[in-house]
Formats: C-alpha cells, structure tokens, sequence
C-alpha cells in the first residue's frame, strides 16, 4: 500500500501540469518595475527565544524528531543556536540539506481507503524548516501579496 501510495501522490504534479495548456508568452512579460523593496527582518536571539516558546508543543515531530516540548523547555539554550543557522541560511541563500527533508502521512478523507485519492497527503516537516517559514519566509513574502 505504501508504494501505491507514494507512486500516486508523487505523480500528481506531473499529470496536473501535463492537463494545462501550453503558452507562448514568457513569464517575464507579467513583471512591471517597482519601487518596492523586498528585505527581511534579522533573527534575533532574544525573539527566536519568544518565537520558540510561543509553539504550540502537541503538533507532529517531524522527520528530525525534535520534539516540540523539548524546544519550549530548552528555548534559553537552543535559540543562539537557531539564529545562528537562520541568519546564515538568509545571508547565503542555503539552507541545510538535512532540514529539507519532509515525512508525508497519508490522511484519510471519505469513500474506500483502498483508493489513493480518497486520501490526503500531509507532509511533516523538520522544525527548523518550519520555525524558519513560519517567522521569516511567510513574513517577508507578504510584501507579494498586498
């Protein structure tokens, strides 16, 4: 079932972007010059430790299995650590392999459960991952969206 499962979901990208039609304009053509400047605010030792302390411990570890509560209790200790990564990760443009690794789950929604599309894909991810879209990318994205 598992390798059914994992053939399905990661297929459906391909088969979506096969149903679209094809165009001839370049995606550049959409973008007009701005003034809008796009930064993003610096990690900080002091808020990544109130950031740390504010999540929410009963969801999901991911793959890396940092357990939630263990980083509420260890905040103090493990926020220098964080923003050191964070900042890095924002100055470089890298981020570290180990913390793009995702674990999907497989979630039922109706009908047979033998069949992959009655079921949804729920991907966990590493906390520092997580912690980083969630305080930085989201945040800074937003200018986009306004």
């Amino acid at each position: 079932m598992a390798e059914v499962l994992n053939l399905y979901f990661s297929s459906i990208g391909e088969r979506l972007a096969s149903e679209l039609p094809s165009f001839s304009i370049e995606p550049e053509s959409y973008i007009e010059p701005t003034e809008t400047i796009f930064s993003m605010k610096a990690p900080t030792v002091n808020v990544d430790c109130k950031l740390l302390l504010k999540r929410n411990e009963r969801k999901a570890m991911g793959p890396d299995n940092s357990s939630r509560k263990f980083l509420k209790m260890a905040a103090n200790i493990v926020a220098p650590s964080l923003t050191q990564i964070i900042t890095k990760s924002i100055s470089t443009g890298l981020f570290p392999t180990e913390c793009k690794l995702t674990r999907e789950t497989a979630i039922f929604k109706k009908g047979k459960r033998d069949d992959p599309n009655n079921l949804r894909p729920i991907p966990l991810i590493p906390t520092v991952a997580e912690f980083l879209e969630i305080n930085y990318i989201r945040p800074a994205l937003r200018i986009f969206y306004c």
